[in-house]
């Protein structure tokens, strides 16, 4: 039985058009067993975790209920021995002094053991302040690592690991200086990356899940439900945000981990997506339509948003390079007027001056630069530069030099600094951030 030239061909059709269905099954047959494999992975791994945490906490219950039998014996035991010196005491002053008929009586036994245990906590409580005249206050409270931190006129806001983001009224650091008062919003079952406030409306914007969320609060609340939690965007980087700032009635630009930026409108609707090939971002510092990153490059970019008219979003656009450093910059921060910004590295600390004429292609010039091994982060405006060593802070003036130094400025090394003018107030406002105290 002989076959034409076309019967070979639509046989090499059906040919090919079977193997390719065969090879789809068998794609397809794996990947669901993967997928379950990967479920039931997750499911197991979920179960043993939980019989962990189930078993720790029977065990840690169980030592508490005897560490607590111990220590209330302990405490009755010193007791008996604090009373009975104490009326040995009492009994041998007795002997030695003649009675006086108008002398008053002296405390009694227990008002003593009340004043030994109000003097205790007493010292255990005693903030450390910072020994030097500019200081103001120090926020505490925090369980684990601070985040973020962002400020306008009014508020302080810091988010942290401990899944609490906490609202400080600014007038509080000069009413109470050793624990300012405060409003705190508690998130469930994820913890803030990334935070920010606008200036006007005080609207709270921060990261969480890769997701950006709007946090409005009113203090004066009468049923003293002060906060509102509004989801934005979704799944908005593929890894962490680590920045995160707001335009004011404009866009919300948020900077991922995995070297992309975004540029969304209040509502959610991504605008602009910018990938800029670096091997990794560290954070990023926002100001009057400047952005600055930091990350595993020496090289740092400098992007500059465009409005066009009614504040409508135009461009992101890249119009600089600050250069100088060989080693990675982990930490950034632009002044408010966005004429100065401070790059720090592993080795030194170097200030640009940004303020200038973009459009002529004029770049940004190198005006200060300070070497050191132990700096961890700066700021600098117009006039003042601060850098910290450590715990240390110290601050330079525009001239380069020296003018003071804040010794022990913190208890642990400072890892943000953040400089800034309040309006109306006419002084310069420094916040220091520590791992749990700013």
């Amino acid at each position: 039985m002989f076959f034409d030239k076309q019967s070979f061909i639509d046989l090499a059709i059906t040919l090919q058009i079977a193997t390719i269905y065969i090879l789809y099954l068998i794609y397809k047959y794996t990947i669901i067993r993967y997928r379950n494999y990967r479920a039931y992975k997750k499911i197991t791994q979920y179960k043993s975790k939980v019989d962990d945490d189930e078993h720790k906490d029977s065990y840690k219950s169980k030592q508490k209920d005897k560490n607590s039998q111990s220590e209330q014996a302990q405490k009755k035991n010193k007791k008996q021995e604090i009373k009975q010196e104490i009326k040995q005491e009492i009994k041998q002053e007795i002997k030695e002094q003649p009675k006086q008929p108008n002398k008053q009586a002296g405390p009694s036994l227990k008002e003593l053991q009340k004043m030994q245990s109000h003097n205790k906590g007493k010292e255990k409580n005693i903030p450390q302040k910072v020994d030097h005249p500019t200081y103001q206050s120090c926020v505490k409270g925090f369980a684990e690592v601070i985040t973020g931190i962002a400020f306008n006129n009014r508020y302080t806001v810091a988010s942290s690991f401990d899944q609490t983001i906490k609202v400080f009224d600014n007038s509080e650091f000069f009413i109470h200086q050793d624990q300012p008062k405060f409003l705190s919003y508690k998130l469930l079952d994820m913890h803030p990356t990334a935070i920010c406030i606008t200036q006007k409306f005080d609207f709270i914007y921060y990261a969480a899940n890769n997701s950006v969320y709007e946090l409005q609060f009113n203090p004066k609340s009468e049923d003293k439900q002060y906060f509102v939690n509004l989801l934005k965007a979704q799944n908005c980087h593929k890894t962490d945000i680590v920045g995160i700032h707001i335009d004011e009635d404009r866009t919300i630009i948020t900077v991922g981990q995995d070297t992309h930026i975004k540029i969304w409108n209040l509502k959610g609707e991504q605008l602009k997506e910018i990938n800029t090939s670096y091997i990794e971002h560290y954070g990023s510092s926002y100001s009057s339509g400047k952005l600055i990153l930091s990350s595993k490059n020496a090289d740092t970019s400098l992007f500059h948003i465009q409005y066009g008219k009614e504040n409508t979003f135009r461009a992101l656009e890249k119009i600089g390079i600050l250069r100088g450093d060989k080693n990675s910059i982990y930490d950034v921060r632009i002044n408010d007027k966005a004429t100065r910004a401070t790059l720090v590295s592993t080795t030194s600390c170097r200030v640009y001056n940004i303020g200038v004429d973009f459009k002529n292609k004029e770049e940004p010039k190198q005006i200060q630069i300070y070497e050191n091994q132990k700096i961890s982060s700066a700021a600098s405006t117009d006039h003042l530069t601060v850098v910290s060593i450590d715990t240390d802070l110290l601050l330079f003036d525009q001239h380069n030099q020296q003018i003071d130094l804040i010794k022990g400025a913190a208890q642990t090394r400072i890892v943000s600094i953040h400089l800034r003018e309040l309006h109306g107030k006419g002084k310069q406002y420094l916040l220091a951030k520590q791992d749990q105290c700013v």
